[in-house]
């Protein structure tokens, strides 16, 4: 009888997998809609070492999740932010893109500083990119291969 009720609960392992795969998703959510590997780690990268401390100067806060939130944060902004117990009213964000976009907006002066920054950051990253490219180096550039032209009149 006792076998029966240890097939039924579940190992640690399983437990623990399941923590790891929520935590994962929660994380894959935070970075979503900034690209692909290269340019996504570039970004994430800025982010966390040149936006964010600019952001928490300007009094921006983040929440990380735990328990079956863990992996997760919410950034919430200075402006329209109040405290009511355990609810959060105002301007939140769970997405570093959600709050890149929030900074084209340049609601305040600090905020459109960091998104100036940002700019440049992202301008720099390209250069240095582009510089290294067969394209940019004077080899044959694949923009001046001839391809045959697609009739799109359809």
């Amino acid at each position: 009888e006792g076998g029966a009720l240890a097939a039924t609960t579940p190992e640690p392992s399983e437990d623990f997998n399941m923590e790891a795969r929520r935590r994962l998703k929660n994380e894959a959510r935070l970075t979503s809609g900034l690209g692909k590997s290269k340019s996504k780690e570039f970004i994430v990268n800025i982010f966390w070492t040149k936006l964010w401390p600019r952001l928490e100067e300007a009094e921006w806060t983040k929440h990380e999740g735990t328990g079956p939130q863990q992996g997760s944060i919410t950034f919430l902004p200075k402006t329209n932010l109040e405290e009511r117990g355990d609810k959060i009213s105002g301007d939140r964000y769970e997405r570093i893109r959600d709050v890149l976009d929030r900074l084209e907006q340049k609601r305040s002066p600090a905020e459109a500083a960091v998104a100036t920054l940002y700019h440049s950051l992202q301008d720099e990253h390209h250069q240095a990119n582009n510089s290294n490219s067969p394209d940019h180096r004077g080899s044959h550039s694949r923009l001046n291969l001839k391809s045959p032209k697609m009739d799109l009149s359809w």
